[in-house]
């Protein structure tokens, strides 16, 4: 979704990331979904935004969402999950509020990467800064779940964690 990123984490093989501006384009977005639906025979279809930090890319997550609805409109049978890799650093309103929006018109899986504990979340995964990041994220993830609780059937919304495995986690 994105060259960007807000997090250096130690094992990140983007050694020489200089936290690049490239996002990906709405064509590319509507290209990617038309090859998805190409043989539309009514199954379900994932996609996922990956890439960089995808969440900084809320507008290309909006056109994806948007184009899936006008596919719909326009008679595709087949239907479709979305599903997010997110570091969850930063979760704004309008982040929230387009994951409700999402979740309205599809299943939706967040998957927040947090490795393991406090301590060794903090060594491994860092902001810019060189700040930990493991209460942020927890308390973003404790957010966007009590976002998810109020007043809305949580079933097309699954929360879960990604962990980079490692010998010392």
């Amino acid at each position: 979704m994105t060259e960007q990123c807000n997090m250096k984490c130690t094992y990140c093989f983007e050694k020489d990331f200089k936290n690049r501006l490239g996002k990906v384009s709405n064509k590319v977005i509507e290209k990617s979904l038309d090859l998805l639906f190409a043989n539309d025979n009514g199954e379900e279809k994932k996609f996922t935004f990956f890439g960089g930090e995808p969440s900084l890319n809320v507008e290309g997550i909006r056109h994806a969402l948007e184009y899936y609805i006008k596919l719909k409109n326009n008679g595709l049978k087949s239907t479709i999950y979305f599903d997010i890799n997110t570091n969850l650093l930063v979760l704004t309103d309008e982040l929230i509020e387009l994951f409700k929006e999402i979740r309205t018109y599809a299943p939706f899986y967040i998957s927040v990467s947090c490795d393991g504990f406090k301590e060794l979340n903090d060594k491994q995964r860092i902001d810019l800064n060189g700040q930990g990041t493991y209460d942020r994220v927890i308390n973003n993830a404790k957010k966007l779940r009590n976002a998810f609780d109020q007043n809305c059937k949580c079933t097309k919304v699954k929360i879960c964690k990604h962990t980079v495995l490692n010998n010392q986690n």
